[in-house]
């Protein structure tokens, strides 16, 4: 068995010492943060929907349904969004918002599919998807996705739009 002297065993534990920092400093820079996580929120006021897809602030885009469904990943912008008495930093329930849905063009589809000609018609006569978190916690989720509750509607009735960061 080989034996190190005591300038051997200074630089063994420094050695380690250095090598035990770097894992925690990787640990702590590589876990998720708060801060950083991507911002989303619900425009204060309403448009019809041939202007929900300008309805953002700079640096935001009117969010596709599949960049927002996850709210955990998320960071809610209450200087941006509409926000509720109990909110806290979250976003409010039962607030609906224009938000895309993903599809082709469509006049009227359903839930989910509808998106005022990929938002741009203001038309009574043509359908939309907006979306809202459902603020209700019982077994009965029938209308949710992900605790989302998607509705149709008229394009020309205004509703608040859901945006996220670009």
């Amino acid at each position: 068995m080989k034996t190190f002297g005591r300038s051997g065993r200074l630089s063994a534990i420094a050695i380690a010492t250095m090598l035990g920092s770097s894992v925690l400093l990787d640990w702590t820079m590589a876990g998720p943060s708060f801060a950083a996580a991507r911002k989303y929120y619900l425009t204060k006021a309403t448009f019809a929907g041939d202007a929900a897809a300008t309805a953002c602030d700079p640096g935001y885009h009117m969010a596709s349904r599949w960049e927002v469904v996850e709210t955990t990943a998320l960071q809610y912008d209450t200087r941006r969004g509409i926000t509720a008495a109990d909110s806290g930093s979250g976003p409010p329930t039962e607030e609906f918002g224009w938000i895309r849905t993903g599809y082709r063009p469509i006049l009227t589809g359903g839930p989910g599919v509808s998106n005022c000609l990929a938002w741009s018609s203001g038309d009574p006569g043509v359908d939309g998807t907006y979306a809202g978190i459902g603020g209700g916690w019982g077994v009965d989720t029938a209308p949710f996705v992900n605790r989302w509750a998607m509705e149709e509607g008229s394009c020309g009735t205004p509703h608040h739009v859901w945006c996220v960061r670009d």
